[in-house]
């Protein structure tokens, strides 16, 4: 403890400093709360009607009891509603959350920790006009910051939510995602929910960290998607209804559907609610999970071909391939850009006729687009050309002077050519074998298929690793699925 005790003093001693040169030398400069993002649409949405998971909660709570500090992380695999619940665990716990998401654009380090710090500051009325201007560079300031909370009113807790933490930016060796401290001070707790393969938080002797798994086979899951079916039926929600004596009848045909994802229910509740003329009981042929969803989806895109090949391959699948390898979410004048088609063409043909599977976003009177949730985006991968979608990103910005580049190619263009790239090296090679200026970090699953929990590690000098596994490949935010050797890895 002694040791602990020494860097926590350097860490909080280096901040101060920063904050103090900072204050000599910085003018005028934001205030911390305007660094406080607002999700509160994404909480609203992702906790509306929530029901379920008190063994979650009565493990969370235990882990309160048993540590004074630590992380608590909740694994599952997409749609079984990890949003949802980080969304009601800031609510029950009066948290400050950070949602990462690759669709919304939020997966920098920088965009998490002066989101935290600006919401601590905030919270707390603590004694800061601004953020030093390294409070987004490294986890110093947070730490600083947590440490002066941490002491605030005997036993209270102070919760931090991160949301989807496998969506954020991949780190330097020797880094956890998002930056987040090694370190907690007493009383700090950071709940974390991500997707499997969960490698280990980097932390230090006396942070505590406890793994809660959510699988879609244990019946405690089945359990809650009935709860949750039975207060939608409850709650007279628009388009889920039920002839008098067969709601039990419908939970349970709607519940071995859904195969335990809540992403799959609430595709197939917005459909119902949209087709007013049926209750969801007369329907006979519910796909069967969410990849039996995305399957049927993906067939009513492959009708457009009969509009004619031209609009096929000039338009359509170059619009799902660009928003399947976008960074962040692009307006219909930025894809036009891409292909060089009119705007209101890509809305009106396109992008409005997926709506169902995107997201659109209001953004400075533009509206802006986005895949609605990453598991899409993974079910894409065998069926658009990725390579294809990154490199005509990278070269459509190397066409011009870097000087005119918008704020989406200063931010993502050189990543499109190193992702596309990568993915070629990676398809030709049957090896994920990433070449980037600084090393990348793999989990890589043993040939039983299951998933290791220690990191192997890739240099720029070329060592490459392969596993036999049927399982995909993962370079940065886009997935890669298995090459012809038959070996999987996945960096970050």
């Amino acid at each position: 403890m002694a040791g602990q005790s020494l860097v926590d003093v350097l860490h909080s001693e280096r901040a101060v400093v920063a904050h103090h040169i900072d204050a000599v030398y910085v003018g005028t400069a934001p205030s911390p709360r305007e660094y406080v993002l607002d999700f509160s649409a994404v909480q609203q949405l992702a906790a509306d009607g929530f029901v379920g998971r008190e063994s979650v909660f009565a493990d969370l709570e235990r882990f309160f009891t048993e540590h004074d500090r630590g992380y608590f992380e909740i694994v599952a695999e997409a749609g079984l509603g990890k949003t949802a619940l980080a969304a009601e665990i800031a609510r029950r716990a009066d948290a400050i959350p950070f949602f990462a998401s690759a669709s919304g654009g939020h997966t920098r380090p920088e965009q998490f920790l002066t989101h935290m710090c600006g919401a601590l500051i905030t919270r707390h009325n603590l004694d800061y006009d601004h953020l030093p201007a390294r409070a987004g560079s490294d986890a110093a300031f947070l730490d600083c910051i947590l440490r002066e909370v941490s002491g605030r009113g005997p036993g209270r807790r102070e919760i931090l939510v991160v949301d989807a933490l496998d969506e954020a930016d991949d780190p330097h060796i020797g880094a956890n995602p998002l930056l987040l401290p090694p370190s907690l001070p007493a009383r700090v707790y950071v709940v974390v929910t991500r997707r499997p393969p969960a490698p280990e938080l980097l932390r230090y002797p006396g942070t505590p960290v406890r793994r809660r798994e959510l699988r879609r086979d244990d019946p405690e899951q089945d359990a809650d998607i009935a709860a949750f079916l039975r207060s939608r039926l409850a709650a007279r929600t628009p388009g889920v209804t039920a002839p008098p004596g067969t709601a039990d009848d419908l939970v349970t045909r709607l519940t071995a559907a859904s195969e335990g994802n809540f992403m799959y229910l609430s595709y197939v509740l917005a459909d119902l609610a949209a087709d007013g003329s049926r209750d969801a009981f007369s329907i006979g042929n519910l796909p069967r999970g969410l990849s039996g969803y995305y399957e049927r989806f993906w067939a009513q895109m492959q009708t457009l071909k009969a509009e004619g090949w031209p609009d096929w391959s000039g338009l359509y699948r170059p619009v799902i391939e660009r928003l399947a390898v976008a960074a962040e979410p692009v307006s219909a004048t930025w894809l036009a850009a891409q292909l060089d088609r009119d705007p209101d063409e890509i809305s009106e043909r396109a992008l409005q006729r997926w709506e169902r599977l995107l997201t659109r976003a209001r953004r400075n009177g533009t509206d802006s687009w986005a895949l609605v949730h990453r598991s899409f985006a993974d079910f894409l991968t065998d069926r658009v050309d990725l390579v294809r979608a990154h490199l005509a990103v990278a070269r459509y910005y190397l066409a011009q002077d870097w000087s005119g580049w918008d704020d989406y190619g200063l931010r993502h263009a050189v990543g499109h050519g190193i992702a596309a790239a990568l993915l070629a090296s990676a398809a030709s090679s049957g090896v994920c074998s990433p070449s980037l200026s600084r090393p990348a970090v793999a989990t890589c699953p043993p040939r039983n298929g299951g998933w290791t929990s220690s990191p192997q590690t890739w240099t720029a000098t070329g060592t490459r690793h392969c596993c036999s596994s049927s399982r995909g490949c993962r370079i940065g935010p886009t997935p890669v699925r298995r090459a012809s050797c038959g070996s999987a890895c996945r960096t970050g």
